[in-house]
């Protein structure tokens, strides 16, 4: 059996509650190296999954003693955090006639390889960040960088000054102060890092949205294999998206416009359907930290967002010809694993 195919296997099988523990991240992390899968291709593997991808070939390994090698895989992703939860003990019970377990002792092996003394093993070493050279505000002189290569605006935490680089070196523009963000209560910020798609990631900077029933946070993100995307935060609810990279042109062309779409109307992007919840022009009001774009005085935003049936979520981001699409999943505060954010009184 091929490496990615083995792989695809066990991710899917440690992603079947649609969370990924960080002691399941690192039984797959160790599971890539001993495969030779390289952690760059191990992660789009499990991004892929995250966002809906389905494994082309389920058939397991030709010999017996390769299925059940791979099964006691299965049950170690599963046991990996110290949690079997139902979904994760009906999918092992699904697969075991496949690779030659009775279903009924699914029960009993989870059991008994539960009791076994663990061996702790390092997760390999996430690849260095690349940072950005510092160099100073040109309003006020404070030291300044920029931490994503993919940044090219930021704003100066000490005089609210938004500066640009637009030739993507660190010599700076002066845009003055043109960023005004409400106040509001979200337990994110800029500096906080969460765990999501298999993969660490921090948060960048903010770019805060306006329209008629009121704000929501899109938070610019870049995960530690330096891919970034969009966490937005509306109303107690969180979507991780990614930039949907991989659409064909027939797709793309297919897109309605702006005035045309209807809520309501259906869409296939990326093999999915999905289905138009939302269509609204927006103005984006401020932003803080880093974007890897400038917000100018009145910005609009006509957008579009879109959902599945399952937890799949995606954004049409007219402000672009041809529009923008990200791709991603709605997730809960808890599958975030967000360290440093903001705490509140009665946390």
């Amino acid at each position: 059996m091929e490496a990615e195919r083995r792989f695809s296997l066990l991710a899917a099988v440690a992603l079947v509650d649609q969370e990924l523990a960080p002691a399941e991240q690192e039984v797959l992390l160790r599971s890539a190296q001993a495969l030779g899968l390289g952690r760059e291709r191990a992660t789009q593997i499990v991004q892929d999954l995250m966002r809906g991808k389905q494994i082309e070939d389920l058939s397991p390994p030709d010999s017996p003693k390769e299925r059940r090698k791979l099964f006691k895989e299965f049950v170690a992703i599963v046991l990996a955090d110290g949690v079997v939860t139902p979904a994760e003990e009906s999918c092992l019970q699904r697969l075991a006639p496949t690779y030659g377990v009775d279903p009924e002792r699914v029960g009993l092996i989870l059991e008994r390889e539960s009791k076994k003394p663990k061996v702790a093993l390092a997760a390999p070493k996430p690849p260095p960040r690349r940072i950005q050279g510092a160099t100073s505000c040109p309003s006020c002189g404070a030291p300044l960088s920029f931490k994503s290569v993919h940044a090219v605006s930021r704003v100066c935490e000490y005089c609210d000054t938004t500066v640009v680089r637009e030739d993507g070196s660190d010599l700076l523009k002066d845009l003055g102060k043109i960023s005004h963000l409400g106040e509001d209560s979200s337990p994110i910020q800029v500096g906080a890092r969460g765990t999501c798609f298999g993969v660490d990631f921090q948060v960048l900077g903010r770019l805060q949205i306006q329209h008629e029933t009121g704000y929501w946070n899109e938070w610019f993100i870049e995960w530690d294999d330096h891919r970034t995307g969009w966490l937005g935060e509306a109303l107690g609810q969180y979507f991780v998206t990614l930039p949907a990279s991989d659409i064909d042109e027939a797709t793309r062309r297919a897109i309605p416009s702006f005035q045309d779409l209807k809520v309501g109307e259906r869409l296939k992007l990326q093999h999915k359907r999905y289905i138009v919840t939302e269509k609204r022009v927006a103005q984006a009001t401020g932003t803080e930290g880093e974007t890897p774009f400038h917000v100018h005085e009145g910005y609009t935003l006509p957008y579009a967002d879109l959902r599945r049936a399952d937890d799949g979520f995606a954004t049409i981001d007219y402000s672009e010809d041809p529009p923008l699409v990200f791709t991603g999943r709605c997730v809960e505060w808890r599958h975030l694993n967000m360290r440093g954010h903001r705490e509140f009184d009665g946390w």
